[in-house]
């Protein structure tokens, strides 16, 4: 929380995190350094509004918990979008959000490689008008506005290398795989 009395600025990283890598822990942990940002919010979906399907919302927050341990307060991982039934939008839990905490401002934290799907989200003309957006760079997908550019690691990747039994500590956090382990994530069906 900020010292002074300004609203506190919180940035919101939603997404899957099916699983959660380390370049998601890495992108948190940029924003709180290179921008006015006194903490970042991870928010996995409960149901994702186009369709992907993921582990259960249970699993997802252990292991976004497990990423983000180390960092917390400034890091901290919310069931928020667990509270409803049905799709997660994220004009609906902006605006829930801001009705939730009316003392705070909300930033977004968007990756360029989502660029191409924005027609197909719900109002997103509403969320850049009155949320600030803070892209983050994903190699090979329109990068320019950007003050980092991330690997393109995917949890698509991962899980496909996971099932193939092919390591994957490179993008993992040894606190993850330990989740994914114990809750016998990913395996070959």
């Amino acid at each position: 929380m900020p010292t002074d009395s300004r609203h506190p600025n919180i940035a919101i990283f939603g997404g899957s995190f099916n699983p959660p890598h380390r370049y998601h822990l890495a992108i948190g942990l940029h924003v709180l350094e290179h921008h006015d940002i006194d903490e970042v919010w991870y928010m996995p979906v409960q149901r994702h509004a186009l369709g992907k399907q993921s582990v259960p919302f249970a699993d997802r927050m252990a292991m976004v918990s497990a990423l983000i341990a180390p960092h917390r307060p400034r890091l901290s991982v919310m069931d928020f979008e667990n509270r409803h039934d049905g799709p997660s939008y994220t004009i609906d839990t902006l605006k829930a959000l801001q009705e939730t905490y009316p003392d705070h401002a909300f930033s977004l934290i968007l990756g360029t490689d989502i660029r191409e799907e924005t027609e197909r989200w719900k109002d997103f003309d509403i969320i850049e008008r009155d949320y600030p957006i803070i892209w983050i760079g994903r190699e090979g997908h329109k990068e320019e506005g950007c003050d980092v550019v991330m690997p393109d690691i995917s949890s698509t990747l991962i899980r496909d290398n996971i099932a193939k039994g092919i390591a994957t500590d490179d993008y993992l956090t040894p606190e993850v795989l330990e989740e994914i382990s114990l809750r016998n994530l990913y395996q070959p069906e």
